[in-house]
């Protein structure tokens, strides 16, 4: 499902005029590619969880981390769009192909980090999901 689920995640982000609009250049799986611009937004699965009934997978529960990145001497536009995603995702009822997804939900908040190297300061927010889709 994790294909689909990130598809899903993917759709939902990429497509929407408000979180382009506070400046969001792409979306990407796991890494940015080297020299991509600024600011963006990846998302990353950490793991699933299967439940079974009757020795049959019957639903997957998926965790995604959603981060926000930009540069500069302040967090603000990062958590701008990582409120921004929180809103598009928590409690939205996303289409998953091969399944069907039954809850998209926020598990929490990510703590801001940011990190200096060559002199450019690189900030994050973001935030933990949960997406279970009945297989």
């Amino acid at each position: 499902m994790s294909i689909a689920s990130g598809s899903a995640l993917y759709i939902r982000l990429a497509n929407d005029a408000t979180l382009t609009g506070l400046g969001s250049t792409a979306v990407y799986f796991a890494l940015s590619p080297q020299g991509a611009a600024y600011p963006f937004i990846t998302i990353q699965t950490t793991g699933s969880t299967d439940t079974r009934v009757f020795g049959a997978r019957a639903t997957v529960q998926e965790r995604w981390v959603v981060r926000a990145w930009d540069t500069g001497s302040s967090h603000k536009r990062a958590k701008q769009m990582a409120e921004r995603a929180d809103a598009l995702l928590d409690e939205y009822d996303l289409v998953v192909s091969g399944g069907t997804a039954m809850a998209c939900r926020r598990l929490g908040e990510l703590p801001d980090l940011a990190s200096e190297t060559d002199g450019v300061m690189y900030r994050q927010a973001g935030a933990t999901y949960e997406i279970e889709v009945r297989a």
